[in-house]
Formats: structure tokens, sequence, C-alpha cells
């Protein structure tokens, strides 16, 4: 991985004009995977479990100049199982995103941009409450905005507005796919305390999003996401965040409503030891029977627990030793828990590569 990492590498620095900042980034490793196939004891499919290698590759271009702002990404990766009774649960990612922005007052204050996200997960043949082959596409204008505080420079407050229309289609069944104009606000404050270099920062964060899904078969749903998030960042950083999902359907036992409790926590260790934990809280409500597809390869629409250890190497490598676990929680119901039974654990370790060009 490291030579091919390496030559990347060169051939971004040497391709990219000194106008525009490019990186690259690849990791790779072995994992294990407790339940592969993320299914419940006690239901009607066996858990299995087993090892596998995953990793990314990828590479990112930005540009700020005059009044263009332009920021674009292409990601690669997978998973492949080594053994063969798991051989369906193979799968391969695609990731690409694009936005290309003008400003609309001489200060650069306000922006005006075009924005496109596209997922694409390719998975082996497998049953449907295994599976998470799916293809998401976005498109959009945003109008985004900044202000500065004139007396506290290091204070401002951004937010913006999306417009646009989403595509997403679950391969395996297509009564799950969907076409919804959409709509999403957030704005954000940030504070400085302390020393302008080495103090405080507090990032508070409010977001909202309204869909209008029209699938298959006559069935619409008002899609409906807010939440917000605190963050401090100083020697060490401590998120806390909240949010609330609300799924109106007028398909009898579509509707539903979630609520995702966030705390994460991430600090330097003696060692050069990067270590960040998280939890998540998972609280899904509605009809039995209900089933939600996924919306990336590693989401399981479950409680979370995550730990994560780096150590930087030079020249832009590193090692990565990732635990996480996967719950229901007691009392929870869904299609496939037998009452809060559900777990699956994942252990990877891993090496990491990224570059990234100066800007001149």
């Amino acid at each position: 991985m490291s030579l091919l990492s390496a030559s990347l590498a060169w051939l971004v620095a040497a391709a990219v004009p000194s106008s525009l900042v490019a990186g690259v980034n690849a990791d790779a490793g072995v994992e294990y995977d407790s339940n592969a196939n993320r299914v419940s004891p006690g239901t009607d499919t066996s858990v299995r479990g087993g090892p596998l290698l995953r990793g990314t590759m990828g590479t990112q271009l930005g540009y700020a100049g005059g009044r263009q702002r332009l920021r674009a990404q292409l990601q690669i990766g997978g998973k492949v199982f080594l053994l063969p009774t798991l051989q369906d649960q193979n799968v391969g990612v695609i990731l690409g995103s694009y936005e290309h922005g003008v400003q609309l007052v001489s200060d650069g204050r306000l922006r005006l941009s075009g924005v496109a996200d596209y997922y694409d997960a390719f998975q082996a043949p497998a049953s449907l409450i295994e599976s998470r082959d799916f293809r998401s596409l976005s498109v959009s204008v945003r109008l985004a905005g900044v202000r500065e505080m004139p007396s506290a420079p290091q204070h401002r407050i951004d937010g913006g507005l999306d417009l646009g229309m989403q595509y997403f289609a679950f391969k395996p069944d297509a009564a799950f796919t969907f076409v919804a104009p959409s709509a999403a606000a957030r704005l954000s404050a940030l504070l400085h305390a302390g020393d302008p270099e080495l103090g405080h920062d507090f990032d508070l964060s409010l977001h909202l999003r309204a869909d209008y899904r029209g699938y298959m078969f006559g069935r619409t749903d008002l899609f409906i996401q807010t939440g917000g998030s605190l963050t401090w960042q100083g020697p060490a950083l401590l998120q806390a965040g909240y949010m609330v999902q609300l799924a109106l359907s007028n398909t009898n036992g579509e509707s539903y409503q979630r609520h995702l409790v966030l705390a994460k926590l991430g600090v330097r260790l003696p060692g050069d030891l990067y270590v960040t934990g998280k939890a998540q809280l998972n609280l899904l409500q509605g009809a039995p029977g209900l089933y939600v597809p996924v919306s990336n390869i590693d989401d399981d629409n479950r409680s979370l627990g995550l730990i994560d250890i780096e150590r930087p190497l030079p020249r832009g490598f590193g090692l990565v030793l990732r635990y996480t676990g996967y719950f229901s929680l007691p009392g929870e119901r869904s299609s496939l828990d037998a009452m809060g039974s559900y777990q699956r654990h994942t252990v990877y370790l891993g090496a990491s590569y990224a570059y990234r060009t100066r800007k001149k």
C-alpha cells in the first residue's frame, strides 16, 4: 500500500496547479465482524461472523480564488470476507461529491453554489434483511453566508439553505425506492475564548431538513429531521448532540420516529496516541415489522459504542485500532430484533496514508 500511496501523492503534486489544493488518502486492514449478516438470535436467519479485509482509497480537490469556490472528492472502498459462508456480504462502494460556488458580494460573506452527492453500494446477492445494496443521488442549490463579529473577529455565525432533489434506490426491493424534493437549513455559531492559538473553541450547530418522498405504488412520506450539537475543543474535544427523525407515511405501518442521542470525546495521550470514544443511542419507534433501509454500508440503524485509537507515523502514514459495538436497547422492537437481543461487534486493525498539497 505504501508504494501505491506514494505514487498517487507524486502524481497529485505534479499535476495540480499551485492555485488548487489536492489530497489523496488510503487505508487498508483486517477486521473481525461477529454478526456480518446483521441479524438477531432467535430469528429464522442464523448469525454469521468471520474475518474480512477492508480498504478505501480517495482523492480530494479544492480551489478558492477570486470569486470562485470549488470542492470535490471521490472515494472507492469495499469489504471482502475470507470465509466461503460469508461471500454474500462482500460489498464495494463508490462515493463522490462536488460543490462549485460563486461569491455574491465582494467580501465573500454570501455565496451561491451548486452541490451534487453520489453514493453507490454494490453487494453480492443476499436476502432482503441481509442486504445493504443501494444507490443515492442528490443535487441542490445552496445559499450560504458567514458573518464575523466586528468587535471579536474570532467569533462568527454562518448558515445556509439548500433546495434540491434526492433519489434513493434500494436495489433488492423497488418498493423502498423514492424521489424527493428536499429543503434543508443550518445555522452555527463559533465562539473562541482565551489565547488566540491555544484557547477554547465552542461550536453550536442547529439543522432542519424536510423531504417529500414519492415511492412506487402510490406511497408518499413526509420525512422531517432536526437537531443540534454543541462541541468544545481545547486540550480535548467534547461533543454532545441530539437528532429526531419523523417519517409520516400514507401507508399503514411505515410511519416511525427515531431519536438519536450522541456523545463524543477525543483526547491526545502520551506516546502520540489519539483516542476517540463515541456513544450513540438509537431510539426507534414504529409498527412491528417495520423495515428501514440503511444509508451507508456500516450503518446498522442501531445504538452503538466506538473506540478508535490512532498513532501517526512519519510521511503521512498511521496505524489504526478500532472497536465498534452495535446493540438494541432493552425493550426496543424492530423488524429484526427479539426484544433487544441484537448484538454486533467489530474489531479493525489497519494502516492509513494521507497526503495534501500545500496551498501557495
